[in-house]
């Protein structure tokens, strides 16, 4: 079955046998994995030194190590400059203050630092130390009398919206208010806000209902989110609403079981918990699948409910189909699809791709070309967290990342002149999304764009996405490689 919408009755019953899938053992599913693509861990310049924290010298290496590794530079400066100002003969201290001037984007001051250092004998030869030299040397010439921000952590736009909305779910149903959580879900489907990435706001008012405020649960944070949605059904128990997020709950749990790791590394309890939570959700899907459908949050959860379950290829199918023939916009339904294409989960190279090219083409159709190509755009978006981070190995990379990230360019097989005509007219309309123009910075450098990359890193300034980067360090070194690259 392809991407374009189809004719389906919302009123028609989903087929029992679908549902059959969840019948089977549970180490059937289990060759599945999860796990967004991360980098091997970075060996930080400061390891060699902190082999004895109890002493001064140890201690401070320690405490440099962890500020480089969590990429606050401006604490690394500080604290360097007041160590270099009892003893200026500090190679250690001299060493943390050019290196996090050097990410902080002060190329002046890390360039004096490093040829101070490259002065001394234990730093002449060093070929790490020449090399940020180099680097800082040249970038001080080039960007001559040009300020940059300083590297600091902050909340995109999309996190920003999506953790109000989140927290507002989270406390309409701790104060047990039904009818406003009705009230709220209804105006958010009728007349939904739109974030810059396409997702509706309904999404994260859907999930603080039976998630909480927090990702990473225990099972003790699920089994209390969980007895709030019992109540919210016991007390509402017609309710469509209720009913979904009692199902999104139970599904919750399951992957609150089964954990981030690869399949093979989830044990056979865990996956036996998996099942029985698993269990509990399908009558409720099923029945609810089965009369009238009024919001976009039950489709998008049983498509993530099928995913954890190992569904065949019809389930997915025929519940995407009749969720973007009754709610063509939302654009959760093609993420959630191209996700489940992805290899790991048994989709072949290429096939996400492809799926998305039919899926834009009909959102074309449907809304015009600025729409299609949007969607296009989004969801490429979306499918970044699955191939890391931007700074993979090449020859403008920093000497010590020592990075092994996946990325986009060189492992998705995606449209880019339709990803970028996508990005473009979405950053049109949202000219001061640091979410839109993080994304499409990273996307523009991959493929070799460093001009228009650096032309959004004027948006970008030294705001490092929470969402976008694994830390602000990764941010640092991405805004260097930006900046080194000639035109």
């Amino acid at each position: 079955m392809g991407c374009t919408p189809q004719k389906i009755e919302d009123t028609g019953e989903m087929q029992p046998s679908l549902f059959r899938f969840l019948l089977l053992p549970a180490i059937a599913i289990a060759f599945s994995g999860c796990n967004r693509a991360r980098d091997v861990a970075d060996p930080s310049p400061f390891a060699a030194q902190t082999a004895d924290a109890s002493t001064p010298a140890g201690a401070f290496s320690a405490r440099m190590a962890q500020l480089d590794k969590s990429g606050d530079f401006q604490s690394m400066v500080a604290a360097a400059q007041v160590r270099l100002a009892s003893d200026a003969n500090d190679q250690s201290a001299r060493y943390a203050l050019a290196l996090g001037s050097f990410y902080n984007g002060d190329f002046v001051l890390a360039a004096k630092e490093w040829e101070t250092l490259t002065a001394t004998p234990a730093y002449s030869q060093n070929a790490e130390v020449l090399e940020f030299l180099h680097v800082a040397q040249f970038l001080s010439g080039k960007y001559a009398g040009q300020r940059f921000q300083p590297v600091q952590s902050v909340p995109g736009d999309v996190a920003a919206l999506s953790d109000q909305w989140r927290a507002q779910g989270a406390a309409l149903i701790a104060a047990k208010k039904y009818d406003e959580i009705e009230k709220v879900a209804a105006q958010q489907t009728q007349n939904p806000t739109i974030m810059s990435d396409g997702g509706w706001t309904l999404a994260p008012f859907y999930v603080g209902l039976w998630g909480g405020t927090t990702d990473s649960k225990t099972d003790a944070q699920w089994q209390t989110n969980h007895a709030q949605i019992e109540a919210w059904h016991a007390a509402r128990p017609n309710s469509q609403l209720a009913r979904i997020c009692l199902a999104r709950s139970w599904t919750n749990g399951a992957w609150t079981a089964r954990g981030s790791e690869f399949a093979n590394k989830v044990s056979r309890q865990a996956w036996q918990t998996v099942e029985e939570r698993q269990q509990k959700a399908a009558p409720i899907y099923q029945k609810l699948l089965s009369e009238k459908v009024t919001t976009p949050l039950l489709y998008a959860a049983a498509q993530r409910f099928g995913r954890l379950g190992g569904a065949p290829r019809s389930w997915h199918d025929e519940i995407f189909a009749r969720a973007i023939a009754q709610f063509p916009a939302y654009t959760d339904f093609y993420r959630e699809r191209a996700i489940y294409l992805l290899p790991r989960w048994g989709g072949a190279p290429g096939e996400w791709e492809q799926d998305l090219q039919k899926s834009a083409d009909a959102e074309q159709v449907r809304a015009g070309a600025v729409a299609g190509d949007q969607l296009y755009a989004r969801v490429v978006w979306g499918q970044t967290e699955f191939y890391g981070t931007m700074a993979a190995p090449q020859k403008t990379d920093l000497p010590h990342t020592g990075r092994q990230s996946r990325r986009m360019a060189r492992y998705a097989q995606i449209d880019w002149p339709r990803t970028q005509r996508g990005f473009d007219s979405i950053l049109a309309q949202n000219p001061n999304s640091l979410s839109a123009a993080t994304i499409y910075m990273r996307l523009r450098y991959q493929h070799g764009e460093s001009t228009k990359a650096r032309e959004l890193l004027q948006i970008v300034g030294g705001r490092a996405e929470t969402k976008a980067w694994e830390s602000p360090r990764d941010f640092a070194e991405a805004r260097i490689n930006i900046l080194r690259l000639l035109p």
